[in-house]
């Protein structure tokens, strides 16, 4: 249980700093069309991730 936690941390935090540096490159201008598409697949990485290990979690406790 502990490994699937800190495997679900590490991934949040790739993707959120991925999701922070696409906003950055979307206020400054550089490829507005890739981060349009790429805020959508970041977020959706985000909750699938999220999904994915709270039901590792909860298939582990059974």
């Amino acid at each position: 249980m502990y490994r699937n936690a800190t495997r679900m941390v590490r991934w949040t935090k790739l993707i959120i700093c991925l999701l922070f540096a696409t906003i950055v490159w979307q206020q400054i201008g550089i490829n507005n069309w890739l981060n349009n598409i790429s805020l959508f697949i970041l977020i959706a990485c985000l909750m699938g991730c999220l999904i994915v290990y709270i039901v590792k979690m909860l298939k582990s406790e059974r």
